[in-house]
């Protein structure tokens, strides 16, 4: 709108510039002087006009640039201390309709009572870089190693949420997070067949190419890390 008006503001100098230019040749020779001074004078005020045009559509551009920058901070702010199992439905209530379309088609997959996909709801709603790091099976390793060193091997109420902190400060967040009753927690590898996994009592690694799962870290039987389960079976 502002440009329209900008363009009408223009065309109106052009067009009252003319009509001076027309009624100053009619002087005559003596009015030369007067004649050369109206053009400068209207060509300097098409140019002001013009530069103030381009001055408004720098600002509107950085007006938008500083809205968006305002909209991921109120996102950002209003989920940010949000709990993985209400973030699916709070991020429905904020986004807007490009972001309503893909929760909406993310929520197809899920099941809302039982689990919310963490990682993609962030995506979707600008909280993470879609790129973000992964976690891999070395780092699973390594930090349940420490882990277990740290507390000595005894059993902490406080072992789900520090695994997922210390899993979390590698991939930022986990892929899936939900169940009923007894929380599963998921971390795809780079490899979308392989898995960590934080339920019943235990850390482990899935691969499903091969239906083997690997305990890493068990608070549950108190199974040695590295122990291979076929089917759910200890081999």
């Amino acid at each position: 709108m502002r440009k329209e008006m900008y363009r009408m503001l223009t065309a109106i100098i052009i067009s009252a510039s003319l009509v001076a230019c027309s009624a100053t040749r009619y002087a005559g020779e003596t009015g030369g002087a007067e004649s050369e001074k109206t053009i400068a004078d209207t060509e300097d005020a098409i140019a002001d006009t013009e530069g103030a045009g381009d001055t408004e559509e720098a600002y509107s551009e950085q007006e938008n640039i500083s809205t968006e920058t305002e909209t991921e901070q109120d996102i950002s702010s209003v989920l940010k201390d949000v709990s993985y199992d209400r973030l699916y439905m709070e991020s429905l209530k904020i986004a807007n309709e490009e972001q309503k379309e893909k929760l909406l088609a993310l929520g197809s997959l899920r099941n809302d009572w039982v689990e919310t996909r963490v990682r993609d709801t962030k995506v979707i709603m600008g909280l993470m870089p879609e790129d973000a790091p992964r976690l891999t099976l070395d780092d699973a390793w390594r930090i349940c190693e420490e882990y277990y060193s740290q507390v000595g091997g005894e059993l902490k109420f406080t072992m789900l949420e520090d695994l997922i902190d210390l899993f979390n400060s590698i991939a930022v967040s986990p892929d899936i997070y939900g169940g009923s009753g007894l929380t599963h927690v998921f971390y795809y590898l780079d490899d979308h067949t392989e898995l960590i996994s934080i339920q019943y009592g235990r850390v482990c690694y899935h691969s499903f190419k091969d239906n083997t799962t690997v305990i890493l870290l068990d608070w549950y039987q108190n199974l040695p890390a590295g122990t291979v389960l076929k089917d759910g079976e200890e081999t």
